[in-house]
């Protein structure tokens, strides 16, 4: 008897493809799935009985009987790999998993079926959710709902606040250096931050209000201390209110509900549109329950949410507090000037001072000389500097003198024609840069002083010849000078102070024009006559030179010229004292004698009426009498 032929080892999938097709002999085919099964001596065949068979997939059929009407078609392409088909055993639980054939397949076969066990396919699953999440820019949540990646909180900030920090807890360096680093260029709403919202009613916060868990607050701060070796903290002097806690009670009632998660301040605004109203109340329970609940509850919450503003506040509190006092600087200021021109009675602080507008002091008559003293019996020096626009290299200085013993008896004129006849003009130029004019910012006017003639020195020699402007008249005998008050004038006179200080000028080493007089040993005060004006008019803006002379009627010419620049200054001093006073100028339609009444001083209207005729005979024009 022949023995029997071992059967033909067959791909698994034309095995399948058989079964599938009603083959009666395909279940005799041998695919080598098993190849532990066929050593005898290893362990026994599984199933010895062919009239049992128990379920399977490899050499096994199902318990029913597998008799299609008709063959079933298989398509014959390879895209259809039956080794991805999942087998499932009915009737069994998922533990017992005896009844499937075990699979002993090469791993480099391209039939080898790939591992799904599901504790890789979960990994593989967790892995791809990861990705998609590392894709996203945000993750949201409707609100009310909790991420399942996000604790509970219990401590909150607010995200506001927060956002202004270095702002509102940091100052000089300190703030300017974290600033930079972690807040400037919306930094801080690029970092990825839990938003939270907690409904208030109106009466406490008409805005959303924003929160953000305190342990990503602190991981802020800490990044900022580990780079800049700082210490900043949330909590401390003047930070009550930056750390919001919840009780257990307050969080049946009022947890903050998380909205989303945002990385970018866009983000974060979608997330506020979606925000309901804020509330009209905090509800009826608030009065009938627990009313000594939301008393403690609404001042936490108050305090919290004036950490936003407080420092605003404060801010804006010492802003109006800072100017308030410049103000009544310079209204001091501007009453002492005008005692220095024997307009009012000395100026005494800590005293109420007869005015003007309540009519204890009479408006000045332009033909009658000064009612008052000149108080300290001052010399005027007004100073300006021109240099070249990309160096800083001085060329010009223009310095004029008006000395107030001058002007004892003398009218001040109509609109201090007589007073301004007194001023002494220099303009100095250096002579290593006298072909030199600014054009770039604005037109330099080097060669046209209209008050005298320009003087060339070296810029070597500056110091030495403003130096002697300073000092007392090499006339006096030595031991016999008068020590007489300086006021220097200007507008603007910062750069000008430190261009001349550089200058090694002794007048200006010790000048602190901030400090009340006397501001140093030579110059007992500065005056910025468009602060002056400023305080005067009530504008906001101290104006520039060119509007300056504008609003007080005041053609000025050649500007940009230092010499021009000094002149005008002092001139307009002149007249916004005379001004204030009240002064009301004849008008140059008047008859150029004007009639003098009996017992009037004569002598000096009949000078300042000669002065006003000299003046109409020179000049080519009526507007420039008011010169």
């Amino acid at each position: 008897m022949a023995s029997k032929q071992p059967a033909k080892l067959v791909d698994a999938r034309d095995r399948l493809k058989h079964i599938f097709q009603g083959d009666p002999h395909a279940m005799e085919l041998d695919a080598g799935l098993n190849r532990r099964t066929q050593a005898e001596n290893v362990r026994p065949k599984r199933f010895t009985a062919p009239a049992i068979h128990k379920p399977g997939v490899s050499d096994s059929c199902p318990e029913f009987d597998f008799d299609p009407v008709s063959p079933v078609e298989v398509p014959s392409n390879t895209l259809c790999n039956f080794s991805y088909i999942r087998s499932h055993v009915i009737g069994t639980q998922v533990a017992d998993d005896s009844y499937l054939t075990e699979l002993d397949q090469d791993p480099s076969s391209a039939s080898c079926t790939p591992d799904q066990s599901p504790n890789v396919k979960e990994s593989s699953d967790k892995s791809d959710s990861d990705d998609d999440l590392e894709d996203e820019d945000t993750l949201t949540m409707p609100s009310g709902t909790q991420d399942p990646e996000i604790s509970n909180p219990t401590s909150f900030t607010s995200a506001v606040t927060m956002a202004r920090y270095a702002v509102k807890y940091c100052s000089g360096k300190l703030a300017k250096t974290v600033s930079t680093r972690f807040y400037n260029g919306g930094k801080f709403w690029k970092r990825t931050w839990d938003l939270y919202h907690l409904p208030v009613p109106r009466a406490v916060s008409k805005r959303p209000f924003l929160l953000i868990p305190t342990e990503q607050a602190q991981a802020l701060l800490d990044e900022i201390n580990t780079a800049t070796n700082f210490r900043l903290t949330l909590t401390g002097p003047g930070k009550k209110g930056l750390v919001l806690e919840f009780t257990d009670e307050e969080l049946e009632l009022f947890h903050p509900k998380f909205i989303g998660r945002s990385s970018c301040v866009e983000q974060k605004d979608s997330l506020v549109a979606l925000l309901p109203p804020p509330l009209d109340s905090w509800g009826d329970w608030s009065i009938e329950d627990m009313p000594w609940a939301l008393c403690t509850y609404e001042l936490k919450i108050k305090q919290s949410i004036g950490t936003i503003n407080v420092e605003k506040d404060a801010d804006k509190q010492a802003r109006k507090e800072k100017r308030e006092a410049a103000n009544k600087k310079l209204e001091m200021c501007f009453g002492r000037v005008a005692a220095y021109f024997g307009l009012r009675p000395a100026l005494k602080e800590g005293v109420e001072q007869p005015s003007f507008a309540n009519g204890e002091l009479k408006p000045i008559d332009s033909l009658s000389p000064a009612q008052f003293n000149f108080q300290d019996k001052p010399i005027f020096i007004s100073l300006d500097t021109e240099w070249m626009e990309d160096s800083g290299t001085l060329t010009e200085v223009g310095i004029s003198v008006l000395d107030t013993d001058n002007l004892q008896g003398v009218v001040p004129g109509d609109f201090g024609h007589m007073w301004l006849s007194q001023i002494q003009a220099r303009h100095l130029r250096m002579e290593e840069y006298r072909f030199h004019v600014n054009t770039k910012y604005q037109q330099g006017c080097p060669d046209y002083f209209n008050h005298g003639k320009s003087e060339f020195i070296q810029s070597a020699d500056i110091a030495e010849v403003l130096n002697e402007v300073f000092s007392p008249s090499p006339l006096v005998v030595a031991g016999f000078e008068q020590k007489r008050t300086v006021i220097l004038v200007g507008v603007n006179l910062s750069n000008d102070i430190d261009i001349l200080r550089r200058k090694n000028c002794q007048a200006f080493l010790e000048l602190d024009p901030s400090l009340p007089p006397p501001c140093s040993p030579v110059i007992h005060e500065v005056i910025d006559v468009s602060q002056l004006y400023r305080i005067y008019s009530g504008d906001l803006q101290p104006p520039g030179l060119a509007n300056l002379l504008r609003n007080l009627q005041i053609i000025g010419r050649d500007l940009h010229n230092a010499g021009n620049d000094a002149y005008h200054t002092l001139e307009a001093l002149v007249r916004l004292m005379l001004q204030a006073a009240g002064e009301k100028p004849q008008s140059y339609d008047a008859p150029a004698f004007p009639l003098v009444l009996e017992g009037e001083n004569t002598e000096c209207v009949q000078a300042s009426s000669e002065q006003v005729q000299g003046k109409a005979d020179t000049c080519e024009n009526e507007e420039d009498l008011l010169l």
